[in-house]
């Protein structure tokens, strides 16, 4: 006897392999699901790790703020208080200075025969105004300025004729400048 399969063999097997590989596909799809979730978890999962590192950072950062603030403000106050010490510094030399300046002039000034009316320091120049008996006496105290330690290039300004109880003097104004002697330079030295 001759036995006939009448059941459709091939498209059952077409049938099975089209379900396989359906089967293949949505399971391929759900594990790449499976695996993005995973990597999705462990990317926010990082994130937030960073986040929180983050916060600890800025809330050290905040909390040496005030000591930042604090080395700031000394920053300031030091230059403040240098400022203020070579502002003290340089009125000392500057006082000592005009000191040895006055006992310069006063040791210069010829007695009887020169007369000084007024003296002004200005920007490393020192201006003279006053009355001699001639031309020659002012002429002298030029040249006893210049061989001074303290003054170089004295220059006259003017000179006139100045009546003064019946006595013909000259009025003179001269400028010099004033020369800061090297420290420890003796006084009086010339």
């Amino acid at each position: 006897m001759i036995t006939i399969n009448l059941l459709p063999v091939k498209q059952i097997q077409r049938r099975l392999q089209a379900r396989n590989q359906v089967f293949i596909f949505a399971g391929f799809v759900v594990g790449l699901v499976v695996v993005l979730a995973l990597v999705g978890l462990l990317l926010s999962q990082k994130i937030t790790g960073l986040k929180d590192t983050t916060a600890a950072l800025e809330a050290e950062r905040d909390s040496y703020q005030s000591t930042l603030d604090e080395i700031e403000k000394l920053k300031n106050d030091k230059a403040d208080l240098e400022n203020k010490l070579a502002v003290i510094a340089k009125l000392k030399k500057g006082s000592q200075l005009t000191v040895r300046i006055l006992d310069e002039i006063a040791n210069l000034t010829p007695p009887n025969k020169l007369w000084l009316t007024s003296l002004s320091q200005v920007d490393g120049q020192m201006q003279f105004s006053g009355i001699a008996l001639d031309n020659a006496n002012i002429a002298s105290y030029m040249e006893l300025l210049d061989g001074s330690y303290l003054f170089a290039n004295p220059e006259l300004l003017g000179s006139s004729l100045y009546m003064m109880g019946g006595q013909r003097l000259k009025s003179f104004s001269l400028t010099c400048d004033i020369v800061e002697p090297e420290q420890g330079e003796p006084e009086g030295e010339g």
